[in-house]
């Protein structure tokens, strides 16, 4: 599939579980697989798919439309993954989102489209 047009081919945001990324790692039909953590099988299993995707060649990017507990939690797993590329954030216009969370710096994104990983005790600071 990726091999048939220049367009990288993504996908993975409804997978479940590594064993759903397998065939299309072994077949190498994608260039980037794209977990969702919340519906993937939680923190350990997308650090799981990450490391199985590097195996095959191939990079992952993150999908993720949660609450900050997802998204601290996806930040977390990214910052664990050797082959990370980029995550998605839905709400990163969004005043409220900002404003439920303490302990960490605001705004969570920064200018350059960056988000700090909390280095305090597990999520303590969420």
């Amino acid at each position: 599939m990726k091999n048939s047009c220049k367009t990288p081919i993504l996908t993975g945001e409804d997978i479940y579980l590594k064993e759903g990324f397998r065939d299309l790692f072994e077949k190498q039909a994608i260039s980037i697989c794209q977990p969702d953590l919340a519906t993937s099988g939680g923190l350990l299993e997308t650090k799981k798919i990450g490391d199985l995707a590097m195996e095959h060649g191939i990079s992952m990017a993150m999908h993720m439309a949660g609450n900050p507990v997802t998204l601290f939690a996806s930040v977390h797993c990214a910052a664990a993954t050797e082959n990370f590329l980029a995550m998605e954030h839905h709400n990163v216009d969004d005043a409220w989102y900002d404003e439920i969370v303490t302990g960490v710096p605001k705004p969570f994104m920064d200018k350059d489209g960056f988000i700090r990983c909390p280095t305090g005790p597990a999520w303590a600071s969420i």
